[in-house]
């Protein structure tokens, strides 16, 4: 046995996963989580890449209901390409597994080999890839604005993303990209939450997003909970 592994705690009121990496803690999540049900599909993701990760996050949500796995971008693990296999996913839209932002076309044809179909989102950069994600989704009332400068206090927008299946979309501290600019105009009668302080995302940011025709609502969430509350209708 590995002795890391051997060495992981034991207690009678959680599940405690060990690993050695990421890569395989992400497998050990996927066996817990669809341990008697399949997936729609797998969502794969670069692990070097956490920003790509956290705007794949909308993608775990029903109706796409996809299990997180992680690569290195150029190739599978075996443990991860067994974890596919025996997730065995139904297929959304006739894909079965999903890669987000920077991965090698080998994977693809590897996993093509294996009879899986593969649709691949990504962009020039993680502010694109994110922006071409919604339209797979198509139907939600919510966004999330995240910095992409710095993940460390939006990272939390990935649970919620996860949970309710609302996009993630990114800015600079005191500029939006043209892509994410676009992408919210797009969406109709939308409500916008900011998730992190003004030292990742200023104010002038918010103003801009707030002054859109088409956002109801926006809030800024940060390490104070719910920040000013804004209603653009009344």
């Amino acid at each position: 046995m590995n002795r890391n592994l051997s060495r992981c705690p034991l207690t009678p009121n959680t599940t405690r996963i060990c690993s050695n990496n990421s890569v395989d803690t992400a497998v050990q999540v996927s066996k817990i989580v669809f341990t008697h049900m399949k997936p729609n599909t797998v969502i794969l993701v670069n692990r070097n890449n956490v920003f790509d990760g956290i705007a794949a996050a909308p993608l775990v949500h029903l109706p796409i209901n996809g299990s997180l796995l992680f690569t290195d971008g150029n190739m599978l693990s075996q443990e991860t390409l067994s974890e596919i296999c025996r997730l065995s996913p139904k297929g959304y839209k006739g894909i079965h597994v999903i890669l987000v932002g920077n991965i090698s076309r080998n994977i693809s044809l590897t996993l093509n080999h294996y009879g899986f179909r593969t649709y691949h989102i990504t962009g020039r950069n993680h502010f694109e890839t994110a922006c071409k994600i919604p339209s797979i989704r198509k139907k939600f009332e919510n966004i999330l604005i995240v910095s992409g400068e710095n993940y460390h206090e939006g990272i939390m927008a990935a649970y919620w993303s996860a949970h309710h299946g609302d996009p993630i979309l990114y800015v600079q501290r005191n500029s939006i990209p043209y892509c994410t600019l676009e992408s919210i105009k797009k969406m109709h009668e939308i409500n916008v939450y900011i998730i992190g302080s003004t030292k990742t995302i200023s104010e002038d940011v918010e103003k801009n997003i707030s002054q859109l025709e088409n956002v109801k609502h926006i809030d800024r969430i940060d390490g104070h909970g719910l920040g000013r509350y804004k209603n653009k209708i009344s």
